[in-house]
């Protein structure tokens, strides 16, 4: 009964340190690699906003005269 217990937390350990590692090499540079990718779309979304509203102010400006 001893040894069934001792084997099955040697399994969980072992599982633990699969999951840590997993989730250390898998799923962090996955997230990165998404926040980054999120970061450059919404990075182009304000560039090409704020084009957008200068050139708006500039023609309105320009269209007064």
């Amino acid at each position: 009964m001893n040894e069934l217990k001792l084997s099955g937390i040697l399994i969980l350990a072992v599982l633990l340190i699969l999951v840590f590692y997993a989730i250390k090499y898998i799923v962090f540079p996955l997230l990165h690699l998404a926040l980054g990718l999120a970061a450059g779309i919404l990075s182009a979304v304000f560039t090409v906003l704020i084009i957008v509203v200068l050139y708006l102010w500039i023609k309105q400006a320009f269209d007064r005269k």
